[in-house]
């Protein structure tokens, strides 16, 4: 049952993240290039919803929640793999500012 909770949720935000035009490359791009932080507060906010109805899923017994030990290759090497990865494909969305940082440069 855990599964079903964990795919409706992730669909869900997911879907938001999506129609809310939420990239995590252009969050930082704008908050570094153009002093636009519009994106990134988008992406803070949805970081604290998802902590938040995590633990309450937990505390209603939804879920199950149990961390994995620290595995200090696997969590210092990861990110660099990752990293890596989504640097390789050309992104036309990360090379265009979103419209508050084209509003940014224009005025500010």
């Amino acid at each position: 049952m855990d599964i079903i909770y964990g795919i409706i949720t992730g669909l869900v935000f997911g879907y938001v993240l999506q129609r809310g035009r939420v990239c995590f490359n252009s969050a930082f791009r704008d908050l570094r290039l153009f002093k636009d932080n519009f994106l990134f507060k988008a992406i803070i906010l949805a970081v604290i919803l998802e902590m938040v109805a995590f633990h309450l899923m937990a505390q209603f017994g939804w879920i199950h929640l149990n961390p994995k030990p620290f595995n200090l290759i696997g969590n210092t090497v990861g990110p660099f793999i990752l990293e890596s990865a989504w640097s390789l494909p050309e992104d036309v969305q990360a090379e265009q500012p979103t419209e508050s940082a084209k509003e940014t440069q224009h005025h500010g």
